[in-house]
């Protein structure tokens, strides 16, 4: 379907409403991109370009959802894999929202700069109605005094979001992170998984690396305290 390297991630939903299921994918060497695959029937495909942009960009994953809620889906992307090109930090890695104008043109909404971006997952995490987001980053800058490896975007309508994070989060470096109501009790909590021993091309304090491998953990719970 698309001969170029670094594909790491996809997802099937009917964009256009035909009926058909569509692909999404995402492409994260060379040139890197977001790429729709609208489904023509008979195993036939036509491929239209989201978004293309230089390999510094950093994509590193996306969620469909329908984020303001007209019935068009919309992207939740995150780029910030700096494990090739590493500093300076740069500035454009981060968290992103791209609305649907219903004919599946996306256009950028808002943009949360984030060092090291690695995931991000849309949900009401609060129970007012509207969706916030929750983020992790691989590569922060683990040279400020707290790094922003885990973030809570608490929405507060427009576009406009507040920030929060927890002290728990310089517990590990967080490559993969999900979310599920796993105590049972209504609402969406997310548990972080660490690897700390990834790729060095963003510096990291000997301290806080003795702390990790001493006692950091391997699993972050955090549990969502909303009921």
């Amino acid at each position: 379907m698309l001969d170029r390297p670094g594909g790491i991630r996809s997802e099937v939903r009917d964009f256009n409403g035909d009926g058909r299921p569509d692909i999404l994918g995402m492409m994260a060497q060379a040139r890197e991109g977001l790429y729709l695959f609208l489904n023509q029937g008979q195993g036939r495909f036509q491929m239209e370009t989201v978004l293309e942009v230089p390999p510094a960009w950093g994509l590193a994953g996306f969620e469909v959802v329908d984020f303001n809620k007209d019935g068009h889906l919309d992207l939740v992307v995150a780029n910030g894999d700096n494990g090739d090109l590493a500093l300076p930090m740069k500035n454009y890695h981060g968290v992103r929202i791209y609305l649907n104008d219903g004919k599946n043109h996306f256009t950028e909404a808002f943009f949360y700069p984030l060092h090291g971006a690695y995931k991000a997952v849309a949900r009401d995490f609060d129970g007012d109605g509207d969706l916030d987001l929750a983020a992790i980053a691989f590569y922060p800058d683990f040279e400020q005094e707290r790094p922003e490896s885990f973030v809570y975007l608490e929405n507060q309508g427009g576009m406009r979001f507040e920030a929060f994070t927890c002290a728990e989060s310089n517990a590990g470096r967080w490559l993969v992170m999900d979310v599920g109501d796993l105590d049972g009790d209504g609402d969406d909590d997310l548990v972080l998984g660490s690897f700390v021993r990834g790729p060095t091309t963003v510096p990291v304090p000997p301290a806080l690396r003795d702390r990790w491998r001493s006692e950091g953990a391997a699993l972050l719970l955090l549990e969502n305290l909303r009921r």
